[in-house]
């Protein structure tokens, strides 16, 4: 059974650890999964794909990222996320939202709906339900592939 007190600790700690920055979806959701993995070996899996609100892409995945290099990912215009059982763990999604750069219509809508202020998304999938908002699984990446991400991490981080 899974630990929710311990994943919420992991979650602060990747975001206290971390520059607060809009759009790292896959170097957050890496780092989340690498530590649930190895240090509490927690089975998680990093998923990709789209993350809609009321029909609309908020992110939409482009290309696979399981057959890419890591140089690749600077372009990839997806979303990433954490899955623990039911739970949706998305550490990047406040960060996006809230940012100057996060353009998109909905942006009143979901702060009017989650609030100002939040750290990260974990919550069991069936809780979605009445958000509008909706995660999309296109991909569960590699062992392999998170490496390649988390090597490439701090070059994200600085060109962001």
């Amino acid at each position: 059974m899974m630990n929710l007190s311990i994943i919420q600790e992991v979650t602060r700690e990747v975001l206290s650890n971390t520059p607060y920055k809009p759009f790292l979806c896959l170097p957050l959701s890496a780092l989340l999964y690498a530590v649930l993995r190895d240090r509490y070996k927690i089975q998680a899996n990093l998923v990709t794909g789209d993350l809609t609100f009321n029909d609309q892409y908020i992110f939409k995945q482009d290309f696979t990222l399981l057959s890419g290099d890591h140089s690749s990912f600077k372009t990839w215009a997806g979303h990433a996320w954490v899955e623990v059982e039911e739970y949706i763990i998305d550490l990047s999604f406040f960060r996006s939202l809230y940012s100057d750069r996060f353009d998109m219509p909905a942006k009143d809508s979901l702060i009017s709906i989650f609030g100002p202020g939040r750290g990260a998304v974990i919550i069991p999938e069936p809780d979605f339900k009445g958000t509008g908002l909706y995660y999309w699984r296109k991909e569960i990446l590699t062992d392999t592939t998170v490496n390649a991400i988390l090597k490439g991490a701090s070059e994200l981080m600085k060109d962001l």
